[in-house]
Order: structure tokens, then C-alpha cells, then sequence
């Protein structure tokens, strides 16, 4: 009864998950140490970078009716994954503009 409410690991969801809490605040980082951004600008744009999916684009996806079952995957698992990436990132922007 439940199974259709877990979510699935298909690739659509594991890319969002890379691609949303490893690559974009990775990118963020590179970013703010290339152009000497200040400490609090760098923590920022870092940490704004590393949130998880947001929920719209489920949302959207269940209102067109368009990939409903990957994309909410993709919302869950990124926003579980973030509660762990998301304390690594703000470690990494703390240790580095300390």
C-alpha cells in the first residue's frame, strides 16, 4: 500500500542528487575562491548552492502530469540526502573562511 509513496532510485533521481548537493556547491566554492569573494558572500553563495531540490518542481510535475514518479523521487531523495550534505558544505565553507 505504501510502495507507491517510496521513492525510487532511478538515474533521473541520482543525477539530481549529485548534481544538486555535490556539483552546484562545489561549483559555488570554486567560484568564490576564483574571484576572492569575502567569507560571509562565499558561506552564502556555498550554502545556498547545497540546498536540496525544492518541492516546486514536484509539484509542477504533478500538475502537468509530466514524470510525476522520478521527479518526486528526485525532491525526497535529494532533501534526505541534504540534511548530510548540507552540514558537510556548511563544515567545508567554515573550515575555509574561518
Amino acid at each position: 500500500m505504501l510502495s507507491g509513496l517510496t521513492p525510487r532510485l532511478d538515474k533521473m533521481a541520482i543525477s539530481v542528487l549529485l548534481l544538486k548537493n555535490f556539483v552546484q556547491p562545489a561549483l559555488g566554492l570554486a567560484f568564490a575562491l576564483a574571484f576572492h569573494l569575502s567569507g560571509v558572500l562565499s558561506k552564502g553563495i556555498v550554502l545556498a548552492a547545497a540546498c536540496p531540490c525544492a518541492t516546486a518542481s514536484a509539484m509542477l510535475a504533478f500538475t502537468y502530469r509530466i514524470d510525476e514518479q522520478p521527479t518526486t523521487s528526485a525532491v525526497v531523495l535529494s532533501n534526505i540526502a541534504g540534511v548530510f550534505t548540507m552540514a558537510m558544505w556548511i563544515y567545508v565553507a567554515e573550515k575555509i573562511w574561518a
